[in-house]
């Protein structure tokens, strides 16, 4: 059962939890195939959030990836394959024109779609990362006490030996400015521990059920983030890595 969160909780919602167990329904299984059975569109991502899923498309022709999945990108809690099928035409029309639009490629945005679409193919494991790292989110929306304002982790991890979260933060060329950012990223997920953790627990277990990772399905809980790592591309798809905080043996 998904833990209860109270009326005055601002960072995780119940929708949130509503979304997930959604995510771990029969239901869902037969949406998910729906739309990885597209090529036009090509792998996708799902992100929860408190009122439904965004769809957002990961292939490696879009200029600048992770565009909504049609003009309603969303998926409610509850929606079948068969309410969605004859959208799907739509869809997938919006997605080419949206593309087709598109004149500057994103470098970073290219990047985190190249890692979600691996990770999703070949049970979370992150390409060019440490083995023991297995991705399970994207785009967090943070809302950080300096002037009110409201960012997004690029990847959450899971580090499977220690049960420890791991932010991710992309960048498409090497950044030093990033080091204060994803420390602002880790500051945040500790002080909101009490509500962070469980939510990524149950995270965790779904992306496992969905995307053949047992070791993430049968976690029961998470632990603070132990660390915060920069990552941009680097040649022949390898990557660097900082990491502001070592875990042992995984920097």
């Amino acid at each position: 059962m998904s833990p209860f969160i109270g009326p005055c909780s601002n960072v995780v919602r119940p929708g949130h939890y509503r979304t997930l167990d959604y995510m771990d329904t029969s239901e869902f299984l037969e949406v998910k195939a729906l739309f990885e059975a597209y090529p036009e569109i090509g792998s996708v991502y799902f992100r929860p959030t408190d009122k439904a899923l965004t769809v957002v498309d990961l292939h490696a022709s879009s200029p600048k990836p992770r565009i909504g999945v049609g003009e309603d990108p969303y998926v409610t809690v509850g929606t079948t394959a068969q309410h969605l099928r004859p959208t799907m035409p739509q869809r997938i029309l919006y997605l080419e024109a949206v593309r087709a639009r598109q004149k500057k490629k994103s470098v970073e945005n290219q990047f985190e779609a190249y890692l979600i679409r691996e990770a999703q193919a070949h049970s979370l494991r992150l390409p060019g990362f440490p083995e023991r790292l297995r991705f399970i989110h994207s785009q967090w929306r943070m809302d950080l006490p300096r002037g009110g304002r409201q960012q997004f982790t690029d990847l959450t991890a899971v580090d499977l030996p220690s049960r420890s979260l791991v932010l991710i933060e992309l960048k498409a060329a090497p950044d030093t400015s990033a080091y204060a950012q994803a420390q602002e990223y880790l500051e945040y997920f500790r002080s909101h521990g009490d509500e962070l953790r469980p939510f990524f627990a149950r995270v965790a277990q779904v992306m496992g059920n969905l995307y053949d990772c047992p070791q993430l399905a049968a976690l029961n809980e998470v632990c603070d983030p132990a660390a915060a790592l920069i990552a941009w591309p680097g040649a022949l798809r390898t990557i660097q890595v900082l990491g502001l905080e070592q875990l042992d043996g995984l920097v």
